[in-house]
C-alpha cells in the first residue's frame, strides 16, 4: 500500500498534499547512523498516529498541464503544526479549512494507514542487519555511537530536522 501522500484542494483552489515520505525515507535510506537517528527520533517523539500527525510534511502539487502525468509533489518545509499554529502565510481561512481537514474520518484513516505503513517500514528497514546495530559484551565504537544518536534524536526539534533533512522536493525515489 503507497499511502505517502494525502491531498485535497482548499476552496481558495491551493492544491495541499501531506506526506509521510520524508519518514519512510528516512528508515530505509541513508547511512546506518541517519537511519538510527530516524527510527529513535520518530519512537521518541512520534509513537502514536496523533503524535506523528504535526510533524507530517506539508506541500503542494504542481500541476502538469496537458500531459497527463501526475503532479509533482512540492515539499513546503512546513509541518502539519506550523499550518495549525499559523507559521505561514496561508490566510485564517485556509488555516481553519485546513484544520477540519485535519480532523476529518478521511484524514484520520488515512494518518493510522500511514503510521502502519511507517511501524512496516521501520521493522523492515535494512538498520537492523548493520554493523551499528550489533550488541556485543562490551562497549564498542557502534554502542558509542548508538549513544551520542540517540541523545541528539531526544532533541525537541529532532522531528523537524528528520523531516527537513529527507524532504524529497520532487524527487519519487523511494
Amino acid at each position: 500500500m503507497n499511502t505517502h501522500l494525502f491531498t485535497t484542494k482548499l476552496q481558495t483552489e491551493r492544491r495541499v498534499a501531506i506526506s509521510i515520505h520524508p519518514y519512510i525515507r528516512a528508515v530505509t535510506k541513508g547511512t546506518d547512523t541517519s537511519m538510527y537517528f530516524a527510527v529513535t527520533t520518530l519512537r521518541l517523539h512520534a509513537s502514536k498516529p496523533a503524535e506523528l500527525c504535526g510533524y507530517l510534511a506539508v506541500g503542494c502539487l504542481d500541476e502538469i498541464e496537458s500531459t497527463g502525468a501526475e503532479p509533482i509533489w512540492r515539499d513546503s518545509g512546513y509541518g502539519v503544526d506550523d499550518i495549525l499554529e499559523s507559521k505561514t502565510d496561508w490566510a485564517s481561512a485556509e488555516v481553519e479549512e485546513f484544520r477540519s481537514l485535519i480532523d476529518s474520518g478521511s484524514f484520520q484513516s488515512w494518518l493510522q494507514d500511514a503510521y502502519n505503513e511507517l511501524n512496516a517500514a521501520i521493522k523492515d528497514s535494512p538498520l537492523w542487519q548493520t554493523e551499528l546495530m550489533r550488541i556485543g559484551d562490551e562497549i564498542d565504537a557502534s554502542a558509542c555511537m548508538r549513544v551520542m544518536v540517540s541523545k541528539a534524536a531526544m532533541e525537541s526539534n529532532g522531528m523537524v530536522g528528520l523531516r527537513n533533512r529527507n524532504a524529497d522536493n520532487g524527487n519519487r525515489e523511494s
